[in-house]
């Protein structure tokens, strides 16, 4: 594989590495929400944001242990089993939810910026998966799980906000 496509395809996973971007950008999108008046998506999208805590629950339930070739930290939340991949769940929910949300055309509006939200949450959510696995920290089986696990919670997700 090439070094740029490798490069490209895992520095998906960094934006889920990082709890400040994480939370810098979590509070932008909540803030925008709520100053615009959507406070239904504003809650909607804090649920999106629990999802962290629904894979840990799933990791917890399942304990498949990390494999030996992850180099991860296995004191830190959700870092010790690694059955579903919580990056892939959180990826499918934060940015699934932000793409089904540019399709409310009140919400984002209909200039530029909701084309690249669009190709931003797709970048995200399709090459997350394989950044995890060509990183080391899962297996196919963790992260299709982890696609599985994300749908169903987006859903609901979806669901709650119609």
């Amino acid at each position: 594989m090439p070094a740029f496509l490798k490069v490209f395809i895992e520095s998906a996973s960094f934006f889920g590495n990082s709890i400040p971007i994480v939370a810098v950008l979590s509070l932008s999108f909540i803030a925008y929400f709520v100053v615009s008046g959507y406070i239904k998506e504003a809650g909607i999208f804090f649920l999106a944001i629990l999802s962290l805590l629904y894979s840990v629950v799933l990791k917890n339930i399942f304990k498949i242990p990390r494999l030996d070739s992850y180099a991860g930290d296995p004191t830190k939340l959700g870092d010790m089993y690694r059955f579903p991949s919580s990056h892939v769940i959180f990826y499918v929910c934060f940015w699934g939810l932000l793409f089904f949300l540019t399709f409310k055309r009140d919400v984002f509006g209909s200039g530029l910026a909701v084309y690249l939200l669009r190709t931003i949450s797709v970048y995200h959510i399709l090459f997350v998966g394989i950044s995890r696995i060509i990183i080391g920290a899962h297996t196919v089986q963790d992260v299709v799980a982890g696609y599985v696990f994300g749908a169903i919670y987006l859903a609901v997700l979806i669901y709650l906000s119609r």
